[in-house]
This record gives structure tokens, C-alpha cells and sequence, in this order.
């Protein structure tokens, strides 16, 4: 708790704000699977960590680490790195995942989890943080950051981070347009790019970003056990391919069905 505490001073983070604080009064709704889909999501977010430290992206002690999250969820990827890393903060946007955040933390009773509602930007009517900078040794994004929130939000990461500090994000492989990827992978992207006319000019912009800001690009490509990850079917109707549940269940693409689009997930690690 107070290396938890001593970020929160660190990085100017109003403590009282921390959700278990802030909704010390509120439950989240009833899910019978709640706690045994969270400890088997931080097991495989554990494997991810190895799967860094084995390839050399994140050194094999990483104990006095402070880690930021962007995009928490449920909090399952922050809960994995409090378990190895000094203290960890998250954002997440919807309130409601907040609250089943919280429900983990307080079950599980991890003192060096910070979860706050919000954003590192401006997102509808949700709080906007500030961050010190040069106070964050790691920001892991895993599937909470899209197009445009990344590229908003480039230039805080940059700041908060350390010398030498690192930027991981894991993100729907259609981002890319490399010939790696599968007939089906290959068709979702061609739907997209028809009907996202910024969708290159996206990725230029993503690039040049990362350059201007003197990101070192370490790694951008498909980590081993992350080929076959099934991303749900908001990830359509979040990429525009196509607008509605109807539309696509109209006009399917064969061998997928809606909510199982089996679009991997591309990791981008890159340091300051």
C-alpha cells in the first residue's frame, strides 16, 4: 500500500480518487464468473510478461517497476504486473468495469493496484489525468487503446515515461496491412481500408508520431501464442467494416461467425 501511496504523490494523482475510494459505496452487477475469468485472465497476462522477459523487450527483474496502464477493463493485465512490478496505476473509461476492477482488487486483495475512471485525454465526460513526467518505468496498453485515443495520447505517454522506459501495446492485428496475414485476416482489412478512407493515412501518422517523438521501435509483429486470439464482434462494428449486428449477419464472411472474427493481435514495443 505505500508504494502504491508514494506513486500517487510521485505522479500528482489525486488518491481520493482511486476507485475504491471513489465508489467505496457501489457494487458492481452480478457475475457468477467474475473472480475465476479474472484469475485465469492475469495467469495468461503472467505468460505474456514471461513471454517479454524471455525475449528480452523487459529485463527478468522488474520488481521496483512503476507500470501505467492504459485502458484497464477488468484491471486483469495490471493485477499480472502488480504481482511482479513495485506499484501499478490504471485508467479505464467505463465506469462499470471499474466497479468489477474493484471487486478483484479488494478479493484478491492486491494493496499495489491503483484503478482510476478516466482517461490520459479528454473522452466524453470522463475525468482527464495529468502525469508527472519522467516518473513511469512501463505503460501497457493490452487491447484499451484504438486508433484515435492512441495518437492523442502518444505525447503524455512520452512524457510520463523514464529514460529508457517502454511503451507496450497489444492491438487488433487489421491495424497492419502486412502480407503475413491470413485469407480471412486479409479480407476483414480489405472491407476496412474500403470503408475507412483514413485508414493509411492512420498508420503514417501512427509512424510519424513515434519518430518525431523519439520512440525506439523494438518490436512491431504478432508475438508466439498471440496468433490465434479471437477478438469479439465489436471489433467490426468498431472498424466501420461494416455498421450494424444486421448488415453483417446479411452479408457474412464465410467460416466467421459474429462475435468470433479470429483477427490476431499485433504487440508494438517500442522505448523512450
Amino acid at each position: 500500500m505505500k508504494a502504491l501511496e508514494n506513486l500517487f504523490l510521485n505522479l500528482g494523482i489525486d488518491s481520493e480518487k482511486e476507485i475504491s475510494k471513489l465508489f467505496r459505496d457501489e457494487i458492481c452487477p452480478e457475475d457468477s464468473n467474475l473472480i475465476d475469468k479474472f484469475q485465469r485472465d492475469v495467469n495468461k497476462r503472467k505468460e505474456l510478461i514471461k513471454l517479454l522477459m524471455e525475449n528480452d523487450f523487459v529485463q527478468k527483474n522488474i520488481s521496483e517497476f512503476n507500470v501505467f496502464e492504459v485502458g484497464g477493463g477488468v484491471c486483469s493485465t495490471g493485477a499480472a504486473f502488480a504481482d511482479k512490478c513495485n506499484a501499478v496505476i490504471s485508467l479505464e473509461l467505463e465506469k462499470v468495469h471499474c466497479l468489477y476492477a474493484k471487486r478483484c482488487k479488494e478479493y484478491f486483495q492486491i494493496d499495489n493496484l491503483g484503478i482510476f475512471h478516466g482517461g490520459l485525454t479528454e473522452v466524453d465526460d470522463n475525468d482527464k489525468y495529468f502525469v508527472e513526467e519522467n516518473t513511469i518505468d512501463l505503460v501497457i496498453s493490452h487491447m484499451g487503446m484504438f486508433r484515435y485515443t492512441v495518437l492523442d495520447t502518444l505525447e503524455k505517454i512520452s512524457s510520463m515515461l523514464r529514460h529508457r522506459g517502454k511503451f507496450i501495446c497489444v492491438y487488433p492485428r487489421f491495424w497492419t496491412d502486412s502480407d503475413e496475414i491470413n485469407d480471412i485476416d486479409k479480407e476483414l482489412l480489405n472491407r476496412a481500408v474500403l470503408k475507412n478512407i483514413d485508414w493509411r493515412r492512420f498508420k503514417e501518422q501512427f509512424e510519424d508520431k513515434l519518430s518525431v517523438l523519439g520512440f525506439q521501435v523494438e518490436y512491431n509483429n504478432i508475438l508466439d501464442k498471440y496468433r490465434d486470439i479471437p477478438i469479439g464482434g465489436d471489433v467490426i462494428l468498431g472498424s466501420k467494416i461494416v455498421s450494424s449486428r444486421e448488415e453483417y449477419i446479411k452479408n457474412p464472411i464465410e467460416g466467421i461467425t459474429f462475435g468470433k472474427t479470429l483477427i490476431t493481435c499485433n504487440t508494438l514495443i517500442c522505448s523512450k
